[in-house]
């Protein structure tokens, strides 16, 4: 049975070494462009309190959101990750700022349940990359509008 699962394992450790690399990839190209970000941005999503948590935008045809890194306390931590997940993704006790591609996350279902994590000190909430995408239809690069306040 084992022998079985192990070209599976190969497989599948091949498949999300790949998507690691694409994700680093993103993250390095926007880390090198953010300052050309409001030519671009489609939408931003604010807290109650108007701190800026994410920019949506598109770059060669993708959609992706760049969300702001955060921390939050060592108990709310773990009751909202796997010690896996902060072992793998944690920087210096926080969350490290990501781009993610929402098209990549939603997938091929017209409803999806996907989600993306925003955060800053007065807000902890997931946003559904379907809403992302019903927002920003119709947008014009660098006409943002109105940014959507989280509470």
């Amino acid at each position: 049975m084992d022998e079985q699962r192990e070209p599976a394992r190969g497989i599948i450790g091949a498949m999300s070494a790949a998507l690691d690399a694409r994700n680093d990839s993103i993250q390095e190209s926007y880390d090198q462009r953010s300052e050309y970000l409001s030519k671009v941005a489609l939408h931003r999503y604010q807290c109650a309190r108007g701190c800026q948590i994410a920019t949506v935008f598109r770059a060669d045809g993708v959609v992706l959101c760049a969300v702001r890194g955060y921390k939050v306390s060592p108990g709310k931590n773990q009751t909202i990750s796997t010690q896996a997940g902060r072992d793998r993704n944690m920087v210096d006790g926080g969350w490290p700022p990501h781009v993610y591609d929402v098209q990549h996350l939603h997938g091929p279902i017209e409803e999806s349940n996907a989600t993306i994590t925003m955060a800053c000190r007065h807000y902890l909430g997931s946003v559904r990359t379907q809403s992302i995408l019903d927002v920003i239809r119709n947008v014009r690069p660098g006409h943002p509008g109105k940014p959507t306040r989280l509470e």
